[in-house]
């Protein structure tokens, strides 16, 4: 196009600042090291070592795997289409990389559930016959295939445009057949990528947290029960000899208690921190789109500059601070 004018000419954008754009370059470029090596290395590690190939591996093997896609195609595109306002990578790409990344992020959202789920079979009802590797390579096939098949809209409906009124470059945007269709899918994403996952994590962990909770007082109760058992039965010793041997016993049980209940702590950090993270990394980006949805864009416009670019990024800047740390 001839005679165009850059998009961001007539609307002021934070985003290419450039102390904001040196800024997100330099975390974009960490995250992408980290994320890159980190999933490589979980990857190689796990598929090399027989041992370590047990279903809940298999389903951290697979986030891994996820994960890494969303480090290749989306860390280094993202942040450069967000904050040049174009597309540089052709049509065939505006096409198949945003079904990339959609089904990705699906299959990792998937496996983190499937995760909470095992860990809630080993723990609560440890007796009942588990997953097999072989059923769980099959899970790990059909979380794939179904992510694909829900996310290929994004790849039906995303189109190569040229801007209108005068503008340079081309924009890979969604066109849909109507509002209505492109709202009711925005909403089914945000339900089956987000809440759904989370309601399934926060009951599995919850359930998991109780039943630890309860099996450490159990114990507690029974050394408790132990204790005046060898107390009551204790033959008839010197009065020294008993006070010593009392005072020992004292001990060793405050000793167990104190790690049973660190223990317990510890499980209950981790799990608290398992679905507050994944919460916090979603939950502003989810947040976000319905907003971007369902909003006026002028809401984004403050003083004639308009935040909505920035705020997307720093959107996608949480989540793939998830991505590149498992």
């Amino acid at each position: 196009m001839t005679d165009c004018v850059p998009f961001t000419d007539d609307f002021k954008d934070p985003s290419m600042e450039p102390p904001i754009v040196i800024g997100f370059s330099v975390l974009y470029s960490v995250e992408f090291l980290f994320g890159l090596t980190g999933n490589i290395g979980v990857i190689l590690f796990t598929s090399r070592n027989k041992k370590l190939q047990t279903v809940q591996n298999m389903f951290i093997l697979n986030l891994a795997l996820a994960d890494l896609i969303v480090c290749i195609f989306s860390l280094p595109i993202t942040p450069i289409t967000s904050i040049y306002k174009n597309w540089y990578f052709g049509e065939q790409m505006c096409h198949s990389l945003p079904w990339i990344q959609g089904a990705s992020v699906f299959v990792a959202t998937f496996s983190l559930t499937l995760i909470a789920i095992d860990r809630y079979f080993m723990v609560v009802t440890p007796h009942k016959r588990r997953m097999t590797r072989v059923q769980a390579r099959f899970v790990m096939v059909c979380l794939w295939l179904v992510a694909i098949l829900i996310t290929f809209p994004y790849s039906w409906y995303m189109q190569l445009r040229e801007p209108e009124g005068g503008y340079c470059g081309k924009f890979c945007t969604e066109e849909w057949p109507n509002e209505w269709v492109r709202r009711a899918y925005t909403v089914f994403v945000l339900i089956a990528q987000f809440f759904v996952p989370f309601m399934i994590m926060f009951y599995c962990y919850a359930r998991i947290f109780k039943h630890l909770k309860q099996r450490t007082q159990d114990k507690i109760r029974k050394m408790n029960e132990r204790s005046l058992i060898l107390t009551a039965s204790m033959p008839v010793l010197s009065t020294v000899k008993r006070k010593v041997g009392t005072r020992v016993d004292v001990l060793e049980q405050c000793r167990r208690k104190c790690l049973l209940l660190q223990q317990t702590r510890r499980n209950t950090v981790v799990l608290v921190l398992v679905v507050l993270f994944f919460f916090v990394s979603w939950f502003p980006h989810n947040v976000a789109s319905m907003a971007f949805e369902f909003s006026d864009a002028e809401i984004f416009s403050y003083d004639g500059t308009n935040y909505m670019y920035l705020i997307s990024l720093i959107s996608h800047r949480v989540i793939v601070a998830k991505e590149s740390h498992l």
